[in-house]
């Protein structure tokens, strides 16, 4: 059954991807980096979203609202699918690691969407990756960024590195945590943590044979940088994300 169900599936993913590729042209790129950023632009790619999202049945549910203002959004990561979940659910761009930048197909479609590529080490990395986010800032641009620095098993959150959130402090904008669950009675849907050298081929085969996932998007109160250091910034995030993925899920979510 799983496997009449992914290769149900699989050519309307495809569709999408292509479709995705073809309406990810320079006009819709520069309008994406105007600023401030054009609104049809933006909902087309959280539509974008919305459609992926859809043909995987994956439901989403939204607690709370985006700030209005440009923020620093910080997400706790499982998965590959938190991009589509978050995209799906708030008008921001990605920031991703550089190596993203070289995979086909993919690569086209995180440039069509406005994301952001940054180096990870080396001499003046962080700084780049810093002024990047800054630059988004003027064009009044909210950014993700998953400060765990890697995904986990969704059942806790790990440390939140601090570099990053120097961009919210030196430009005076507030951050913005967002907790993701993917509930299920084992606590968090096995198939969806992208983790233990799994390849991004063998979870996207996994995901197209689920029968349906739930995810759940909680959207925190922005929080004000006021005097606070970088850790302390990232520590007070880190608490609201922790208080919503480390509660107890109950049995509620769809099996697989």
């Amino acid at each position: 059954m799983k496997l009449i169900r992914g290769l149900w599936r699989l050519p309307r993913l495809l569709y999408l991807i292509g479709r995705g590729l073809v309406e990810g042209n320079a006009k819709h790129l520069r309008a994406l980096k105007s600023n401030p950023p054009d609104p049809e632009a933006q909902e087309k790619n959280r539509e974008w979203f919305r459609r992926v999202l859809a043909c995987l049945n994956i439901k989403v549910a939204i607690t709370g609202e985006p700030a209005e203002a440009p923020c620093l959004v910080v997400c706790n990561h499982i998965s590959w699918l938190d991009i589509l979940v978050l995209g799906s659910a708030m008008p921001v761009v990605f920031l991703s690691k550089a190596e993203v930048a070289q995979w086909p197909l993919i690569s086209r479609l995180a440039r069509a969407g406005g994301t952001l590529f940054i180096e990870r080490g080396g001499e003046g990395a962080a700084r780049r990756s810093i002024e990047g986010i800054r630059k988004a800032f003027k064009r009044q641009q909210s950014v993700a960024v998953f400060p765990e620095g890697t995904t986990g098993k969704g059942h806790t959150v790990l440390p939140f590195h601090p570099r990053l959130f120097a961009a919210a402090i030196e430009s005076e904008m507030h951050v913005q945590p967002v907790a993701l669950r993917y509930p299920h009675p084992e606590g968090v849907h096995p198939k969806v943590p992208y983790v233990d050298q799994q390849t991004l081929a063998a979870s996207i085969l996994e995901i197209l044979g689920c029968k349906s996932i739930q995810a759940e998007v909680f959207i925190g109160p922005a929080i004000d940088p006021g005097n606070l250091d970088r850790r302390h910034l990232a520590d007070r995030a880190r608490e609201f994300v922790v208080g919503i993925v480390e509660q107890n899920p109950g049995d509620s979510g769809q099996d697989e």
